[in-house]
């Protein structure tokens, strides 16, 4: 690819980094910013903020911090040259195809590879499916009813029943051992011997956000052998079962249709379902239910319909499941099934149609969980009545809406024959929850900080340079006030180098110096350094933080000018600039002058060197008043 600085500002400048952003988090707007909670840490009050108008994200919580090229490669953890051309193409915009230079090879990262070998293996599955080995396979798929075009959106395909098919495929196509490993794809035994993964099954893809395979579930053929009738990929660089939801790459634009999507225990439920024509069908992909996966799929719904088997462990899962969904903000439907059935079986045995009755019939949580106390018999003993009362409290809290609390403590009153004392002990207990829960979200952030290997963990705040806030701890008023100007206006890199000269010898501290010398060198080629300075390996990831820190809080340089968080005119500029050269200016005579002081304290006797030390001192305070006339007219 032909990755040029312009094709990189043309991206910057055609996409808005919140409308990325939004994809994954709900934003709110608050001031000129939007404020989320961060999708890189965990946290109950929201700490990460967004720059529509600056192209660039911070979160106060956990320190990350960037542009929207580096959400995309953090975020999604892609390298540098696949983030833009993952961009580029939703901005329209063209790049040349050719082969990767040395240096961009270099930024393939093991992601890459992970990616394109996992490509290959299921391009390999897909081919055996159809082979004579895969004749066991594709009858079982066919007799599950699944259609050749189903087959095909959704990939499936077989493992053939040997140790090595895949490995010796995989090599063929000059895939090294390493890369086939960190893929998930083998086994490495304690002899450094590696063995295929998945062998004698049929395997569902599953598929990231942009429709990429990221790992495989694998059913098993053979029912009576002795192993688990499905296994997954394990956790790797591209592979995070908590945070991928199955069907939701092909189903998405469904459920964004329909407003709501179906959510289901299993790849076949998925299938089965997408088959009748339920197209906004997915599950999680071999996990229980996860707020990460909510998440991803919040962006696309409000709502969803919990149809999990009606056993034992589907009616945990489904309780766990709408705990999680409650808290996220999702308006819950719970499809009862009967017992010993799934989507599956009710689909293949009843047909697709009969199937809506279910999804008709579905009902809100409470009805759920009070019917099932009702089966179990539970509230007519006082002490389970009660525990059932402090948990379904408990979930009406969670709901973020806190206007559908009081309309459901009211169903609940109907529902499990509340008195009036109940009720108002209801409401106590309501209190006391959330004044817990407000005491949890008024507790300072835990710090994380990234290791070398880039995964997050905790650090201590006082041990974490990388978070200190304080950049005037680093930099100087009038630095901090230069260099924000030199990164958000436009004009001010002319002002301060055609009219002031400013170099980095006028600046005091070493790190301003630093700063102030990559944003000159930046600006030569830019007109917007704050949406590109983050690309910039020169400069330091300590750096970037404090670049950043200066424009989220947008320093002041006094209270009769505009903050600068609006447009300022070119003469206000100028102004702040001069003013701000001129106080440094002030603290280098300030400097000289104690300097001077030192020097003829340590002189015994009067000398020509003294004289020359007090007109330097003379000389001085005279620059200093008409500095200080010019700063205060």
């Amino acid at each position: 690819m032909n990755i040029t600085n312009e094709i990189r500002d043309r991206i910057l400048g055609s996409l808005d980094i919140v409308d990325i952003i939004s994809e994954i988090v709900e934003l709110h707007r608050k001031g000129a910013n939007y404020w989320a909670l961060c999708p890189f840490h965990s946290e109950k009050t929201p700490s990460f903020s967004v720059s529509s108008s600056k192209g660039i994200y911070k979160c106060f919580g956990c320190g990350v911090s960037g542009n929207l090229i580096t959400f995309q490669m953090e975020y999604y953890k892609m390298s540098y040259p696949e983030a833009i051309k993952e961009l580029a193409k939703r901005a329209n915009i063209y790049i040349e195809d050719r082969p990767f230079t040395p240096a961009e090879k270099e930024k393939q990262t093991k992601r890459d590879l992970s990616l394109g070998a996992l490509k290959a293996a299921s391009d390999y599955y897909r081919k055996m499916l159809r082979a004579a080995s895969g004749k066991s396979a594709l009858g079982y798929l066919r007799k599950r009813e699944f259609s050749d075009e189903l087959i095909d959106k959704f990939e499936l395909g077989y493992s053939p029943d040997t140790w090595d098919a895949l490995i010796l495929e995989l090599r063929k196509q000059n895939f090294g051992d390493l890369t086939i490993i960190e893929a998930g794809l083998v086994i490495e035994r304690d002899d450094g011997d590696i063995y295929d993964r998945f062998r004698n099954r049929v395997m569902f893809p599953i598929h990231d956000h942009l429709g990429k395979i990221a790992g495989f579930g694998a059913r098993l053929l053979d029912d009576e052998i002795k192993q688990a009738k499905y296994i997954n990929s394990p956790q790797t660089e591209v592979y995070d079962k908590s945070k991928i939801l199955y069907g939701l790459f092909h189903s998405k634009d469904e459920i964004r249709k329909s407003g709501f999507a179906i959510l289901t225990e299993g790849y076949a439920d998925v299938l089965t379902l997408q088959q009748a024509g339920y197209k906004n069908a997915i599950s999680s992909s071999g996990t229980s239910l996860t707020k990460e996966q909510l998440a991803s799929l919040f962006r696309y719904c409000k709502k969803i319909y919990l149809v999990f088997d009606a056993d034992d462990a589907g009616v945990k899962a489904t309780e766990r499941g709408l705990e999680l969904a409650l808290e996220h903000g999702f308006d819950v439907m719970i499809s009862e099934l009967p017992k010993g059935e799934d989507p599956d079986s009710i689909i293949r045995n009843l047909g697709g149609k009969n199937f809506q009755v279910y999804l008709d019939d579905a009902v809100h949580f409470l009805e759920f969980l009070v019917r099932k106390y009702n089966r179990n018999k539970l509230l007519a003993n006082p002490t389970e009545k009660a525990r059932a009362l402090r948990y379904l409290i408990d979930l009406i809290c969670r709901i973020p809406d806190r206007l559908q609390h009081d309309e459901y403590i009211k169903q609940m009153a109907l529902k499990m024959n509340l008195t009036d004392r109940q009720i108002e002990q209801l409401y106590k207990e309501k209190a006391k929850i959330e004044k817990d829960k407000s005491i949890q979200r008024n507790t300072p952030p835990s710090r994380i900080n990234k290791d070398e290997s880039g995964n997050i963990e905790i650090d201590k705040p006082e041990n974490n340079r990388m978070l200190n806030e304080n950049f005037r701890d680093e930099i100087l008023p009038e630095e901090a006030i230069l260099l924000q100007l030199m990164l958000v206006e436009k004009d001010s890199f002319k002002i301060m180098t055609n009219i002031y000269n400013l170099t980095q010898d006028k600046f005091h501290s070493d790190t301003g110096k630093s700063l102030l010398g990559h944003l000159l060198r930046i600006r030569m080629q830019t007109d917007d350094a704050s949406k590109v300075f983050f690309d910039d390996e020169e400069i330091s990831d300590y750096e970037k933080n404090i670049l950043t820190d200066l424009i989220f809080n947008e320093a002041k340089h006094s209270e009769k000018w505009k903050e600068f968080s609006n447009r300022i005119s070119e003469k206000d500029i100028k102004r702040i600039i001069q003013d701000s050269i001129i106080k440094l200016e002030l603290r280098t005579i300030k400097n000289m002058q104690e300097d001077i002081k030192k020097k003829i304290k340590g002189k015994e006797g009067f000398n020509d060197m003294s004289i020359q030390l007090l007109k330097q001192q003379k000389e001085l305070t005279e620059k200093e008043k008409k500095l200080e006339q010019l700063l205060f007219r």
